[in-house]
C-alpha cells in the first residue's frame, strides 16, 4: 500500500538561511556605517567653513568702516553672539575671533576660529579650524587639511 502526503509544501525559510542573510547584512552594516559617519563629519566641516568665510568678509567690511578689526561680534549684529563667540547656521560649532599674531593686535590683524561642538567633536582630525586676516587656512591638529 502506498501511502499519500496531502499535507501542502512547506514554504519559507530555515533557520540556517535566515541566519545567513542576518550576517551578511550585519557585516554590511559594519563596513558601511564607519565610512558614513566619517563622510558626515567631513560633510560638517563646511559649516565651519562657510561660517568663518562670512565672518571674515564682516570684518573686513567692518576694517574698511572703521580702520581696525573687532572681536565684539554682538556690535556687529552677530545678534545671537555673546560679545565674542557665535554659533554655526547648523549648530556643529561655535566661532570665536581673536587678535591675530601680527604687531598691534586686533587694530591690524584677527583669527577666527571654530570648534567643533556636539556630535561634531567626534571629528579629532579637524578638532578647529581657523582663518586669519592674512587668508591663512589651518586646523588642529596641524597638517590635516580641513578646508577640502
Amino acid at each position: 500500500m502506498q501511502s499519500t502526503n496531502n499535507r501542502p509544501p512547506q514554504r519559507g525559510f530555515t533557520l540556517i538561511e535566515l541566519m545567513i542573510v542576518v550576517t551578511i547584512v550585519a557585516l554590511l552594516a559594519a563596513v558601511a556605517l564607519p565610512s558614513y559617519q566619517d563622510y558626515s563629519r567631513r560633510a560638517r566641516r563646511s559649516d565651519a567653513q562657510n561660517t568663518l568665510m562670512t565672518l571674515s568678509n564682516n570684518l573686513e567690511k567692518f576694517y574698511s568702516d572703521n580702520n581696525t578689526y573687532t572681536v565684539d561680534l554682538a556690535g556687529m549684529s552677530y545678534t545671537e553672539s555673546a560679545a565674542d563667540t557665535i554659533t554655526s547656521p547648523e549648530g556643529h560649532y561655535t566661532v570665536q575671533v581673536a587678535a591675530g599674531p601680527a604687531a598691534g593686535g586686533i587694530l591690524v590683524s584677527y583669527i577666527a576660529t571654530a570648534t567643533a561642538i556636539g556630535s561634531q567633536t567626534s571629528d579629532t582630525d579637524c578638532a578647529t579650524i581657523t582663518y586669519d586676516s592674512t587668508g591663512a587656512k589651518n586646523s588642529t591638529p596641524a597638517g590635516n587639511d580641513c578646508w577640502h
